[in-house]
């Protein structure tokens, strides 16, 4: 019986893409599947891959499409996968050698959960900090519990590959192929709806590794005001269930978007984020949901400061 799928879409990821199969060797063992899809990669990781399947054709399988996006092939790898549960580590990262061996542990010592979520490193060049969840301890959590921490985007995040979800809670849902940005996000808020079940583990399992040229820094402006109001949706939809969910990730997004629509003098959109920040201004200086810097960017716009300077500085 296969206990765990792991779908690993791949493109452009020649050089990182050693490092990550060194790590996944190690984690290979019985009652867990691997699924390479090549999305089209112009680059020889395809190739590696095909290497690396040969070589443990028992538990790995590659699957070679046509380009679609990383969503496109986390959908191909839902469609193929076997597992009671699915993960989507990404191939220019690395996993720690217990990544695998934890979560089947978790599975069994906690009767097989909806999901479970776990503890990473994330940095670059080798310097990587432990990101953790303060307000939790290791064991079952509440569904509340969780989704009042995700909904932050400040310690859980939407990122897929620090989640093992059972397989039947996707039913026929997807990832949105027309978003670049925040995809995992969207998917994680609609699924944590049909969960009761969730497990934290405090262990780091996997090494995320920051590159300033990521899509998040490189997107559109049109595509970055997109995600803001992907992110406006899902708290009209989601603050329905709880009372007083955290309007952060709002905050975070429009403070991001401001520098950039300064420089665009697009005022109607400039008045619109800016008023979620004046209207929201005791909440973010007050709040623990909120970084030293985070009230200073949102200060600067408060007070006006920041318009002037980034206008004054394309100038």
């Amino acid at each position: 019986m296969i206990k765990l799928s792991l779908c690993v879409p791949i493109y452009g990821v020649e050089k990182e893409i050693p490092r990550f199969l060194d790590s996944l060797e190690k984690n290979l063992c019985e009652g867990v599947e691997v699924l390479l899809i090549d999305d089209g990669t112009k680059d020889n990781s395809g190739k590696i891959a095909d290497v690396f399947a040969e070589k443990h054709a028992d538990c790995v399988r590659v699957i070679h499409k046509p380009n679609g996006g990383a969503s496109s092939a986390r959908n191909t790898g839902l469609d193929a996968a076997r597992g009671e549960y699915i993960i989507f580590p990404d191939p220019d990262d690395y996993m720690t050698d217990a990544y695998v061996s934890t979560i089947l542990d978790a599975i069994e010592k906690y009767d097989a959960p909806d999901m479970i979520f776990f503890d990473y490193y994330m940095g670059y060049d080798e310097k990587f900090k432990h990101v953790t969840v303060p307000t939790m301890q290791e064991g079952t959590v509440t569904k509340e519990a969780f989704f009042r921490e995700h909904i932050k985007d400040k310690y859980i995040r939407g990122y897929v590959w620090s989640k093992a979800i059972k397989r039947s809670i996707f039913g026929d849902r997807r990832f949105d192929t027309s978003l670049r940005l925040g995809e995992d996000y969207e998917m994680m808020t609609e699924l944590a709806l049909r969960m009761e079940t969730f497990v934290y583990l405090t262990g780091p399992l996997y090494y995320y590794v920051r590159r300033p040229e990521s899509l998040t820094r490189t997107a559109s402006l049109d595509e970055k005001y997109q995600y803001y109001v992907l992110n406006v949706a899902r708290y009209q939809k989601h603050s329905a269930l709880y009372d007083g969910l955290s309007i952060r990730r709002i905050v975070i997004s429009a403070n991001n978007l401001l520098k950039r629509m300064y420089i665009a003098r697009d005022e109607e959109k400039t008045r619109q984020l800016e008023r979620v920040i004046r209207d929201n201004i005791g909440h973010i200086l007050t709040s623990d949901d909120y970084t030293f810097n985070e009230k200073k960017r949102s200060l600067f716009i408060w007070s006006g400061i920041a318009r002037l300077y980034y206008r004054w500085k394309k100038r």
